[in-house]
């Protein structure tokens, strides 16, 4: 793949080839992020060279022919980390996997809803009002959207019914700071990773790296957890010691997200937070669950 900026006169290289490449839509916000359909391989995101492909385990899923085709990702003007895109069956005669959304910039995948018919999905639009997402096929063209499509869903998840955290929960997910699990379900009481609040706090304070040393010595460049640990620890949200390791999937426990909170309250220009008023009765050493976190992470961004 190319690049120009001057117009078209002329070109430089921006990355290699992007494996059975369909459409590009560059990031309206972030310079040479770019989002490449793929006949094959779900699609790819592009980050100044850096070729990230994303698939089932990112949310996305097959169509009928277990084709992972999807040909066109749309960015929400009004919400440039709401994602839509649409898979495309692979013929005319196949149905495809159906409305996916993302509210991290395309990281993980959400499915919406199936489009009635056997359709090949080709063209993903938003419109300028960023309410209406124009959804091209062979059966003809489809309008999601997703505010009012929400309104008849009476619940985000399904299992948080009984969380005490519920609202709190909730309250993270519109504000594109959580994500489902692929089924739909948030599992209160499951462990978190240390990744998944490191994500979580990125994506509330939508921070961005513009280093690409190697901060971490167990997060290279290439791995999907570079950018989100490089912007945090740039901007003085993580600490970091020369040839620490970052330890993704250990569990997140209290004291770390206690470290972390002053930081972000000094980033938010807010003053310090007194997590132990909140009454979890966790000690430092606690490894804590999932509402736990969004819990304390919604009274950190909003105290």
């Amino acid at each position: 793949m190319y690049k120009s900026s001057d117009c078209a006169k002329t070109w430089e290289k921006l990355c290699g080839a992007i494996d059975s490449a369909q459409r590009i839509v560059p990031d309206s916000e972030i310079m040479d992020r770019l989002y490449v359909g793929s006949f094959k391989k779900g699609f790819a995101i592009v980050d100044d060279g850096v070729i990230t492909y994303k698939g089932i385990a990112d949310g996305l899923s097959y169509g009928d022919n277990e084709a992972l085709s999807y040909y066109e990702i749309a960015q929400n003007p009004n919400n440039p980390n709401h994602l839509v895109t649409c898979g495309h069956g692979g013929a005319k005669t196949s149905r495809g996997s159906g409305v996916h959304e993302s509210f991290d910039r395309g990281e993980t995948w959400n499915y919406v809803c199936e489009l009635p018919g056997s359709v090949d999905s080709y063209r993903v639009r938003y419109h300028l009002d960023g309410k209406r997402v124009f959804i091209t096929t062979s059966n003809g063209t489809f309008v999601y959207m997703p505010e009012k499509y929400k309104q008849y869903k009476d619940i985000i998840y399904s299992d948080i019914e009984n969380s005490f955290a519920k609202e709190k929960i909730e309250a993270l997910y519109e504000d594109g700071i959580l994500n489902k699990y692929h089924n739909g379900l948030f599992k209160p009481d499951a462990k978190v990773y240390r990744w998944e609040f490191a994500k979580a706090v990125n994506n509330a304070l939508d921070l961005n790296s513009v280093s690409y040393k190697q901060i971490y010595s167990d997060i290279e460049q290439i791995s999907k957890h570079y950018f989100y640990t490089a912007a945090l620890c740039e901007n003085g949200v993580l600490d970091v010691s020369e040839g620490e390791e970052f330890r993704p999937y250990t569990f997140l426990k209290y004291s770390e997200i206690k470290d972390m909170a002053e930081n972000i309250r000094i980033k938010l220009n807010k003053d310090e937070v007194d997590l132990d008023s909140l009454n979890l009765n966790l000690s430092d050493d606690s490894v804590v669950t999932r509402e736990q976190t969004a819990y304390i992470l919604y009274h950190i961004l909003n105290d």
